[in-house]
């Protein structure tokens, strides 16, 4: 490898770490396929290498995770102030079909 090509890996690096701040390295075991589709991603374009297509689809996870989340505590608190109000929620509903 070059002298310019080594430099220039590491100023990405450090480039990198600055944006993202320090970075641990992970070894991942893939299945086949799942391992083809990730070398695909970067084949296809839009990535610089399959870290980062790794990181893209942990950052989309823990976005849904977390609206996932966040939804199921609004429904939990709708359920509760409409039990505190003495009315019927669906899983009340679905609770009273079951036990007749």
């Amino acid at each position: 490898m070059s002298k310019s090509v080594v430099a220039s890996c590491r100023l990405a690096e450090r480039l990198r770490c600055a944006y993202f701040g320090p970075m641990k390295t992970f070894a991942l075991e893939l299945p086949d396929p799942l391992a083809a589709a990730l070398d695909g991603a970067v084949v296809e374009g839009g990535f610089r290498d399959a870290g980062e297509v790794a990181r893209e689809a942990l950052r989309d996870y823990l976005s849904h995770r977390r609206f996932a989340l966040q939804e199921r505590h609004q429904l939990d608190d709708i359920a509760a102030a409409r039990a505190s109000r003495g009315w019927l929620c669906p899983k009340s509903v679905q609770q009273i079909a079951q036990d007749a």
